[in-house]
């Protein structure tokens, strides 16, 4: 076996075996928070999950695979074209940087879209408490 996979292969076995003992600690954390004193008086568990808050992993993922894919259809067309008109082959910086910057556009995009978001519900949460 090559030298570069047995260390792989150490380092792994020994982030594995870390790991094991860490998610136990965590395990045994959250049994003992959940323990009799977060119960209410007729002994039902006290929930602390927020239904009122959305969670916005999906939208940055879509923004980000959305904004990599306009990138390379950008990068291969730019590509295209110079090919064309120079007949030089060389574009890799040019699709590393499309997929950079159109992946960056498509997080922003999403983030704008997040605090919109955020923002009608900031308003429509005071505008009941009045």
């Amino acid at each position: 076996m090559e030298p570069v996979f047995v260390t792989g292969i150490v380092c792994l076995t020994f982030y594995k075996v870390l790991e094991l003992y860490a998610r136990r600690a965590e395990r045994i954390k959250f049994i003992e928070r959940m323990s009799a004193e977060n119960l209410k008086p007729n002994g039902d568990p006290v929930h602390y999950i927020n239904f009122g808050q959305k969670n916005h992993n999906l939208l940055r993922i879509a923004g980000l695979m959305t904004g990599i894919g306009f990138g390379l259809l950008f990068a291969y067309i730019t590509f295209l074209i110079i090919m064309y008109q120079t007949g030089e082959r060389n574009g890799d910086a040019l699709f590393f940087s499309s997929i950079m910057l159109f992946g960056g556009l498509g997080l922003i995009i999403a983030h704008c879209i997040e605090r919109k978001e955020q923002n009608k519900a900031n308003s429509q949460s005071s505008q009941e408490s009045k």
